[in-house]
């Protein structure tokens, strides 16, 4: 407990419930929460403890917290574990890896690199409204339909590609710009004021 205690300082821990059927023991959700936390992003939904959450003071000094449910394999192995040896609940945070091992007590390591990683979604649910706070964890990439232009837009750490027929694959700027000459057999630029014909460099 003293090492999550030096930690809570810089920002409020998200609780990851190993299951679900004991969500309703220890928070309060309306029917909109419940179905955003059991959707396919699985995002972090800040929402109201009830009595039986003693670890509140802990991970939140507010009148909600954030919560979650798992959503990759690593965890989903990690919660069978931790149900079978009745656990409930643990803390997580998102650390950068030079912190980790002055906090934890053991490393948890997956065969698999993380080639993609993701900024976790966390989104409030106010009244019939779901709002996305931050993140694209489970929304990115997307597919969505629009006017056709044949046009690449980038806007901030994103960037939207014309694929035709009206479809629009929307994800992150580096990642659509490096994979730009699978998707398109040539490039022509619009005017950019930075344009030095450098399509294969280009970061804006």
């Amino acid at each position: 407990m003293e090492k999550i205690r030096s930690i809570k300082g810089r920002k409020p821990l998200t609780v990851l419930f190993t299951g679900v059927k004991d969500l309703d023991r220890y928070l309060v959700l309306s029917d909109l929460e419940m179905k955003v936390l059991l959707s396919q992003e699985k995002p972090v939904v800040k929402v109201k403890p009830s009595d039986s959450f003693k670890e509140k003071p802990l991970v939140s000094e507010f009148e909600f917290i954030k919560v979650k449910l798992i959503d990759d394999p690593v965890l989903v192995l990690l919660s069978f574990h931790l149900k079978n040896a009745g656990i409930d609940y643990i803390l997580i945070e998102d650390l950068p890896e030079r912190d980790a091992p002055s906090i934890t007590d053991f490393e948890l390591n997956a065969d698999l690199p993380v080639v993609n990683r993701q900024i976790e979604t966390e989104v409030i649910v106010m009244d019939r409204h779901i709002l996305i706070e931050k993140g694209e964890k489970g929304i990115l990439p997307n597919i969505i339909k629009s006017k056709p232009t044949g046009n690449l837009s980038v806007a901030g750490d994103y960037a939207a590609l014309d694929l035709g027929d009206g479809e629009y694959l929307i994800d992150r700027k580096e990642k659509l710009l490096s994979q730009l000459n699978s998707f398109v057999d040539s490039i022509k630029p619009a005017f950019c004021p930075e344009w030095r014909g450098c399509s294969d460099r280009c970061s804006i």
